[in-house]
């Protein structure tokens, strides 16, 4: 009873980083249950981590991983490669499922230490490399959808994006 009334409340994650969050909150839980861990203490570390992988998650799925499948996607589906956009979706989806379930075995097994392992994963940084090479594919997707057209099109292109890039 006491553990389903730490558990009644909303909980800010990431979707994708759920089951880490989740096994993490059952190690800790144990902990609680066997009295080495104190209540207060593991309702800190709940919302704490909970909010810690939402971030983490936004900035690694969402800005960066979901934009990495959709713009080869697009440049595939554009050169008519629908088989291999398709192929690049199931691999990207079978991919997520093993994060999911490996993110689960291991907060269930290191608890807190799957932060440490996060952390040294540096996945910040990782979701800024993966943006810097979704630059990279969304110039060469633009250079797909303006093939053809005039060059005078193709460079007020250009000077546009490079005015976006210098202010945002």
């Amino acid at each position: 009873r006491e553990a389903r009334a730490r558990h009644i409340a909303h909980a800010n994650c990431h979707p994708f980083f759920v089951p880490a969050w989740i096994g993490m909150v059952v190690h800790m839980e144990s902990a609680v249950a066997e009295r080495r861990l104190s209540p207060k203490v593991f309702m800190q570390f709940k919302d704490a981590t909970a909010n810690a992988l939402s971030a983490i998650g936004d900035s690694l799925f969402n800005g960066s991983m979901a934009v990495l499948w959709a713009l080869p996607c697009a440049c595939l589906v554009l050169e008519r490669h629908y088989s291999a956009a398709a192929w690049l979706t199931l691999i990207m989806f079978l991919g997520l499922q093993v994060v999911r379930f490996a993110g689960f075995h291991l907060g269930l097994r290191r608890g807190m230490g799957l932060l440490t392992l996060l952390r040294n994963l540096n996945l910040i940084d990782w979701a800024e490399r993966i943006k810097m090479a979704n630059a990279v594919l969304a110039a060469f997707f633009l250079h797909l959808c303006l093939h053809g057209s005039p060059p005078v099109l193709q460079l007020g292109t250009a000077l546009f994006l490079l005015v976006i890039c210098r202010y945002f």
